[in-house]
């Protein structure tokens, strides 16, 4: 009766073995490309919500100034302060830093998109 040697008798093992690390190397290359992908289209959603969050408060803004230029409701005496609608802020200062002292607005208007939260702050001297 022959004997099988040591290396004979796990001839198999070291195959498996090899097998199951390369499958487990290309298992953690998936999984890192998948959760890369997922953060990609999750970085692609947040840009889209902030651009239109922040168009929302453009156009919160150019209303502002159009009331303010358009309409006399601040121009009647004795004007109104503050202003909150929609928001939109629109405060009239009499004393204004940037217009050198002299009487503006400052006009802050917030919009938020699914989560996305964005403001534009503007002084507006008259």
């Amino acid at each position: 009766m022959k004997k099988r040697s040591y290396i004979q008798k796990n001839n198999g093992q070291a195959l498996l073995t090899a097998v199951a690390v390369i499958g487990s190397i290309m298992l953690s290359i998936i999984t890192i490309a998948g959760y890369l992908s997922v953060k990609r289209i999750q970085v692609s959603r947040s840009i889209v919500n902030s651009s239109a969050a922040i168009m929302q408060a453009d156009a919160g803004v150019e209303r502002a100034i159009n009331k303010i230029i358009n309409e006399e409701y601040f121009l009647r005496d004795p004007f109104p302060t503050t202003l909150d609608e929609g928001g939109v802020n629109i405060k009239r200062i009499p004393a204004l830093s940037s217009c050198g002292g002299g009487p503006g607005y400052k006009i802050i208007s917030r919009a938020t998109e699914q989560g996305s939260t964005r403001a534009i702050e503007l002084s507006l001297c008259e």
